[in-house]
């Protein structure tokens, strides 16, 4: 059985005319216009990424280390956010501290001033020391270190037994005394000087300049005569409360009285 074949399709034809057939088929329809798309394609501006700014890590700031010649300062104290000048003067400052005396370090700078004084505070301050010179004259006198009984303590052993004899000059003693403290309250800075032959004398003058707490020497002078000088060695004079015939002769009659209780 055999398959016959069309006439048309063998039929002859040029590709020129089948591409003209083609194009006349094609119509308007089939292209899409888009003004705005072409519109924006030219006017665009090319798009450049923005560049991200990097961020900031939190650096932690490295521990300030404190010399250890700074340990027990008691001034400014080191702050974490305290720059490296800053810091450098604070280092140096309290360097300069440590070798310097404590005693020596003064925050009150009153005495660098110059004073001025005025006629109405001078008279203020003669007053003021003219009424406190009283005070602490009295406050000596009624200290105990100047009871009849201190001042014969301080005595040397050698001047106590003198006094404490039966026969004494006390007219020469209470004289002598009586003259030493009326020279010695009158000029505490003074040098009592005297010329005494007799050296029984000279030891008594010794004794009462011992009661009264002063100093006394005898010397030689170029006429080989001797010469007793008494001193104040403190810048105030204070006499004791009781004289040193007062003083003994209670001192006696005490000891008498001691005396007599024990043999009953």
């Amino acid at each position: 059985m055999g398959i016959l074949r069309n006439k048309d399709e063998r039929k002859l034809f040029k590709v020129e005319d089948e591409a003209v057939a083609e194009e006349q088929h094609i119509t308007y329809a089939d292209y899409v216009f888009d003004e705005t798309e072409s519109e924006h394609s030219d006017n665009e501006a090319p798009v450049v990424p923005l560049r991200e700014s990097p961020k900031r890590g939190s650096h932690r700031r490295a521990p300030i280390k404190c010399p250890l010649n700074m340990l027990g300062y008691d001034g400014p104290r080191i702050k974490s956010g305290m720059g490296a000048r800053k810091l450098r003067r604070l280092e140096h400052n309290r360097l300069l501290l440590s070798l310097t005396d404590p005693e020596d370090i003064c925050e009150d700078l009153s005495d660098m001033i110059p004073e001025t004084m005025n006629a109405f505070a001078h008279e203020n301050l003669e007053a003021k020391s003219s009424s406190s010179t009283p005070c602490e004259d009295t406050k000596r006198a009624r200290h105990p270190a100047y009871s009849g009984k201190a001042c014969f303590k301080r005595m040397d052993r050698r001047f106590r037994e003198i006094l404490m004899q039966k026969h004494l000059p006390w007219s020469f003693i209470n004289a002598t005394e009586q003259a030493l403290i009326d020279f010695f309250s009158c000029d505490p800075d003074g040098v009592w000087i005297s010329t005494l032959n007799n050296g029984n004398e000279r030891l008594y003058v010794h004794a009462i300049a011992q009661y009264l707490s002063l100093m006394s020497e005898s010397t030689t002078d170029t006429t080989d005569q001797r010469v007793t000088e008494v001193r104040n060695t403190k810048s105030f004079f204070v006499p004791p409360r009781a004289t040193l015939l007062e003083y003994v002769s209670e001192h006696k009659k005490n000891r008498n009285y001691q005396n007599a209780n024990s043999e009953f």
